[in-house]
């Protein structure tokens, strides 16, 4: 090999081992995603340890928000019983810290932090967009738990059953039903901002095929975090082994009730894509 080919050689192998900015840039950003899955998974580990540990006290930065807007709907006073809730003496409903809806706030926040990770950004900014899910998923768990609590205080006011269909087991239904609709509508929102904020045109924001990039996993995600939490997390920790036969029921009654709505939530996605299809390819129709 002469002096010219081993110098081209040595310059070759030192340009192939020094790292170029994208890839640097890449180690950056991988980093930053790594770091915040591990925030994150510590943020739900803890949430879950605190309240499978928690008494109404412990619990009350989520139990007094809700009981004071389920008694500003429904016009119902609660007062606070210690070490159990909140109560209505009027309609004998108790919100303990079984109807707390803390799973509820672990799925929210990690269906939201979990698919908004992916977008781009600085760690500062990732971390406040991080903050702000926690913070929309606490609103939503006090608001989507008003309804559920709402919903049971007028299924036990009026005693609605049929044979098998106890008013527990309506409200158990009833619960899956609405924490599956809002996990359901949240994804959509939370991706419906996040697909905005990476557009530089605010006229392609209003663009109808936007729509078509948001839907396709719209049902998927929630149906994965809600089974994880309900499902998963008792399975792995060995908590179903406490009541068997009550757990088995559950089991069946979430998988049935949340596949129904899934296929509910596809043929609502398809029907949308078909008429944004329809409106996209019509000559009459124009696209701002």
């Amino acid at each position: 090999m002469g002096l010219t080919e081993l110098t081209d050689y040595t310059e070759k192998t030192k340009a192939m081992n020094t790292p170029t900015i994208n890839d640097t840039k890449y180690k950056a950003i991988l980093f930053n995603n790594v770091l915040l899955c591990i925030i994150v998974a510590a943020i739900a580990f803890c949430l879950k340890l605190h309240y499978s540990r928690a008494t109404s006290d412990d619990l009350v930065w989520i139990l007094k928000p809700t009981a004071g807007l389920v008694e500003y709907v429904t016009n119902t006073h609660f007062v606070r019983a210690e070490n159990a809730g909140f109560l209505s003496r009027e309609y004998r409903i108790l919100i303990a810290p079984a109807c707390a809806g803390v799973n509820f706030l672990i799925m929210a926040f990690c269906m939201s932090a979990f698919s908004s990770m992916h977008q781009p950004g600085l760690r500062r900014k990732k971390l406040i967009r991080l903050a702000v899910c926690g913070i929309s998923s606490y609103l939503l768990t006090i608001v989507v738990n008003t309804i559920r609590i709402t919903a049971a205080i007028y299924l036990y006011k009026y005693c609605i059953s049929w044979g098998w269909l106890t008013p527990e087991r309506i409200h158990r239904i009833e619960g899956i039903v609405i924490y599956f609709v809002f996990l359901f509508i949240f994804y959509l929102g939370v991706q419906k901002v996040m697909s905005a904020h990476n557009v530089t045109d605010k006229k392609k924001n209003l663009n109808k095929n936007k729509i078509k990039t948001i839907l396709p996993s719209a049902g998927r995600a929630p149906l994965f975090w809600y089974l994880s939490i309900t499902l998963g997390v008792p399975l792995l920790n060995t908590a179903y082994l406490k009541n068997f036969s009550r757990f088995t029921e559950h089991f069946i009654m979430v998988i049935s009730v949340s596949i129904m709505l899934l296929f509910i939530v596809t043929y609502i996605k398809r029907y949308i894509l078909n008429r944004i299809d329809g409106l996209v390819k019509s000559p009459n129709v124009t696209v701002s």
